[in-house]
């Protein structure tokens, strides 16, 4: 297998460390992906670092992102992975979810790894804290993602549970523009 190495950096090295580091990446053998922390981050040089072998190079311009960005690695790094075995599903507290048995959800039997994004609220989540479903606002619309195959034995579970039809049901209302909004008001002259 091919070994992930991901350098979590302030983007500024010594130009002799910076040989030596290009050195045993060229005979490393292994796969390099890149967090530069900080605007003055020597962009080109890290890029090369990275795409030389494959790798990614990332210059996030909040810090908050690193988590972010680092569990995106380790699921490309495992190679897209997917999660099959038997979990509980957890809910958070959304309005997807308002008036479902959070304490009674049911068991699923897979999905694909993922990592949410930033400003994304997880809905739905795994016993590894993987996000099964995941909810966010995007321009004046809303985005919803679910990482399992409805129609698969991994939802099978899921399909049988009581609260499935009202999870979907508030997931599309949530969704949905609302039908009248008091704050906005249109008038032609």
């Amino acid at each position: 297998t091919r070994r992930h190495v991901l350098l979590v950096s302030d983007g500024r090295t010594a130009p002799a460390d910076a040989e030596r580091l290009r050195a045993i990446v060229r005979d490393g053998g292994f796969e390099l992906s890149v967090i530069a922390i900080g605007a003055d981050a020597d962009r080109r040089f890290l890029e090369e670092l990275a795409t030389g072998t494959g790798g990614r190079a990332y210059f996030p311009d909040d810090l908050r992102q690193l988590p972010v960005l680092a569990a995106r690695e380790a699921a490309r790094a495992s190679g897209g992975g997917i999660v099959e075995e038997p979990f509980a599903v957890r809910a958070a507290e959304h309005a997807i979810t308002v008036g479902l048995d959070r304490a009674g959800l049911p068991t699923m039997a897979g999905y694909v790894v993922s990592a949410a994004r930033p400003g994304a609220e997880t809905v739905l989540l795994s016993h590894l804290d993987d996000p099964i479903l995941a909810a966010w606002r995007f321009g004046l619309g809303r985005v919803a993602v679910y990482t399992a195959d409805l129609r698969s034995p991994w939802s099978a579970g899921l399909r049988r549970w009581a609260g499935f039809s009202p999870l979907w049901l508030q997931t599309a209302q949530w969704l949905a523009r609302p039908a009248t909004d008091r704050a906005l008001r249109a008038s032609i002259v």
